[in-house]
């Protein structure tokens, strides 16, 4: 349901036009320019470049797999599979009108990488951290996911259609993620783990 949602807001956003305040929020944005330069827009920014994601997936796996178990582990690097996912789904939708009015021609914004990055990796880390009692770093974990997004809009990296489109194709592939680890740990225990 969260994938046909992320394709029929492109479809909206491709045929009938942008989102009411999209282009009205990036204007009020462009008008402080001092924000692109915030400290916290820019750690944001810095944390869904490819390299720093890739090592933060490598430590998290690791860390994971020696707390958890190997399984958790694949669960990780699977959920960073959403990524490529968010990247083919560029390529097949290309850029929507309002993004290449805003970024130029050849800038596929839609959904946000950033934020599917956050949503997919740092939500599986936050339910795997609930679920072993560390509920400390769970909600710091889902902090991350909520202010990645805003972040983006911010920084004027992002339409906040291409933010809400990451958020739907994030929470997707997660939502795909969490039942491929609950159906492996159920055959691997010889019972089905409950997603709670």
């Amino acid at each position: 349901m969260l994938l046909v949602s992320v394709v029929a807001l492109w479809s909206y956003l491709r045929y009938v036009g942008p989102l009411p305040g999209d282009e009205a929020i990036l204007r009020r944005v462009g008008a402080h320019p001092a924000l692109r330069t915030s400290h916290m827009l820019q750690f944001f920014g810095n944390l869904g470049t490819t390299s720093v994601a890739f090592v933060t997936i490598v430590i998290a796996a690791a860390i994971v797999g020696r707390a958890i178990g190997m399984l958790a582990a694949c669960a990780v690097l699977l959920s960073a599979v959403g990524v490529v996912v968010n990247q083919s789904l560029r390529a097949i939708l290309g850029p929507t009108p309002t993004s290449q009015a805003t970024f130029g021609a050849f800038v596929e914004s839609y959904p946000s990488g950033h934020v599917v990055y956050a949503t997919t990796v740092f939500g599986l880390l936050a339910w795997l951290a609930w679920r072993h009692g560390r509920r400390d770093a769970a909600v710091v974990l889902a902090g991350l996911i909520v202010a990645m997004g805003p972040a983006r809009v911010l920084n004027s990296a992002h339409l906040p259609s291409d933010v809400i489109g990451g958020y739907l194709l994030g929470g997707a592939w997660l939502l795909l993620v969490l039942t491929a680890y609950a159906i492996a740990c159920g055959r691997r225990e010889g019972h089905p783990v409950r997603l709670r």
